[in-house]
């Protein structure tokens, strides 16, 4: 399950560099990884490779939480994304997905957490 998830995602990326975040393409890739997750997590008992994601989620937050702190800056989409594809790390969809937050209400989180 988890190496479907990683070839997902590795599409979205290529197609959000290719057609931009918000075209049909990236949307139709972004709904079969929602739904690749969606079943991984009514899976965790099954796949205990699930505390991967779970710890990849986390640490894109501590990052989130660094970058804030640091440079008094909450990266935009775009920005986190291009660095999230150069480290490997959750695209913002994911992140959002997770989170069960669009990528506003994470960054006013954030901000709260940081504080």
């Amino acid at each position: 399950m988890g190496d479907r998830i990683e070839r997902e995602r590795e599409k979205l990326y290529k197609a959000i560099n290719e057609y931009g975040l918000n075209s049909e393409e990236v949307r139709k890739i972004s709904t079969r990884l929602d739904k690749l997750i969606n079943k991984h997590y009514e899976h965790e008992v099954e796949y205990p490779e699930y505390n991967i994601m779970k710890t990849n989620y986390s640490k894109c937050i501590e990052i989130l939480k660094e970058t804030l702190r640091d440079t008094g800056h909450f990266p935009t989409v775009k920005e986190w994304n291009r660095y999230a594809f150069k480290h490997g790390l959750l695209s913002s969809i994911s992140i959002e997905h997770i989170s069960k937050m669009n990528w506003s209400k994470l960054e006013k989180y954030i901000n709260n957490e940081v504080k």
